[in-house]
């Protein structure tokens, strides 16, 4: 177990400015949209294969404008993919940085798991030596443990 609870209490005591400046870069952004599983599955997806047919035609349309329809606007077009290249080095910037947020809560997370394991099996231990209040404490934190659908006898270990 690697116990990085002294490397995260900087960020810790960070953490209204952290907060602060994430919403600082939200506000920096306000034209971003969240779209739900139901409207993310109707959009035409562009993967890198499709981009090249996006660049190909951006280029042709440049080169033709005698072959744009007259509803299509050159320069919105050519705004949509900077902000494409625009909002994928944000993204390539962003990544990396929720990554490793994500992998220290894993990391915080099973600590403090592996923590209350050591105390559960130290009050599973109290137990069999009726120290008291241990029995009382084992028996509310069995029911973290229990099957369900299933006859348990004895006390519940974790799994």
């Amino acid at each position: 177990m690697i116990n990085i609870g002294t490397s995260i209490e900087k960020i810790c005591d960070q953490e209204e400015e952290i907060l602060k400046t994430l919403q600082d870069l939200k506000d920096l952004m306000p034209d971003l949209i969240q779209l739900n599983e139901k409207a993310k599955s109707r959009l035409a997806k562009l993967s890198r294969k499709r981009w090249e047919f996006v660049l190909h035609t951006h280029l042709y349309a440049e080169q033709n404008p005698e072959l744009l329809p007259a509803y299509m606007d050159i320069n919105h077009y050519q705004r949509t993919l900077q902000a494409i290249e625009t909002l994928n080095r944000i993204q390539a910037a962003l990544l990396p940085i929720c990554n490793m947020v994500k992998d220290t809560l894993m990391q915080v997370r099973s600590e403090a798991y592996q923590a209350a394991l050591l105390f559960y099996r130290s009050v599973k231990d109290a137990l069999l030596f009726n120290i008291p209040h241990a029995e009382e404490a084992c028996n509310d934190l069995a029911y973290h443990f229990k099957r369900r659908n299933r006859n348990n006898q004895g006390i519940p270990s974790p799994e």
